[in-house]
């Protein structure tokens, strides 16, 4: 019985994961390409977190605004959205 060559298996593993994983399109918007996302996410509908009460600025603690963001999308299907900014949190649950 032959054995699968444990040097390529690395490579064939590498080679398969570039097919499940498809690439961000020409469509997508840049900041899908810089932050590494794979593509760009679609959802019924968006919940700012601003509208939450998360402030930007980098000193606010933002937990309880974002936690009720992302609550709110899981509950109706959608994405949080943030403007740019630094938002200061602690633990979030997806």
């Amino acid at each position: 019985m032959k054995r699968f060559p444990t040097r390529v298996l690395p490579l064939f593993l590498l080679a398969l994961s570039a097919f499940a994983h498809p690439a961000a399109s020409a469509a997508d918007p840049e900041w899908v390409k810089q932050v590494g996302a794979q593509t760009m996410p679609t959802a019924k509908a968006t919940f700012a977190a601003t509208a939450y009460g998360a402030v930007g600025d980098g000193k606010t603690l933002n937990t309880q605004a974002l936690q009720k963001a992302i609550d709110a999308a899981a509950k109706k299907g959608g994405i949080v959205t943030l403007t740019p900014g630094q938002y200061l949190t602690g633990a979030l649950f997806l």
